[in-house]
């Protein structure tokens, strides 16, 4: 199985890898911890989720996987 393979089928199985969460949420590892918190919460008040089918219905897998696919990021602060 090659290392692509074994990835998609951890994210399957509930495992995301951090590395790649870190990469896609914009930042480290409190950047990460921040737009997860923000977006369940938001998911758990009742906004629809930013991707087709989420492959479970709780919400922080649902979290990773729209960090993954790209629609979640912590915006970066404009100086002024």
């Amino acid at each position: 199985m090659s290392n692509i393979q074994s990835k998609k089928a951890a994210q399957l199985n509930g495992v995301f890898c951090t590395e790649d969460l870190l990469h896609k949420s914009g930042g480290g590892l409190f950047s990460l911890v921040r737009v997860a918190m923000i977006r369940a919460l938001e998911l758990a008040a009742g906004k629809p989720s930013l991707i087709e089918q989420p492959s479970t219905n709780k919400i922080i897998t649902t979290v990773f996987e729209e960090i993954l696919a790209g629609k979640v990021m912590l915006k970066k602060k404009e100086k002024v």
